[in-house]
């Protein structure tokens, strides 16, 4: 499921700004009308194939710290499809909440 999907896709498919989360819960906070979930760090080559469907005229990148080599990846995959409208969210790692709110 998680090669060829992601979560909340349908919801997203006809906005036209979509924010890539790892995570059912991040996605969640950004938004259900815009957001989705990759359900990893990566995106697979259909995932990409899938989002090329969507009627996305941005993108917003929001991977937890700690995962630049997979942002690298993402954004320069997207790149030749979105020039100049991927922008990026960073969340930081659960940890450091939870640090915060104590």
């Amino acid at each position: 499921f998680r090669r060829w999907f992601f979560w909340n896709y349908d919801k997203v498919k006809e906005s036209d700004t979509i924010v890539i989360a790892e995570g059912i819960t991040d996605a969640m906070k950004c938004g259900l009308g815009r957001a989705i979930a990759v359900l990893g760090t990566a995106m697979t080559d259909e995932q990409f194939k899938l989002l090329m469907t969507t009627k996305a005229k941005k993108i917003i990148l929001a991977l937890d710290v700690g995962t630049e080599k997979s942002k690298n990846h993402i954004f320069d995959e997207l790149y030749l499809y979105y020039p100049g409208q991927i922008f990026e969210v960073d969340f930081p790692p659960l940890l450091t909440q939870k640090k915060n709110l104590l």
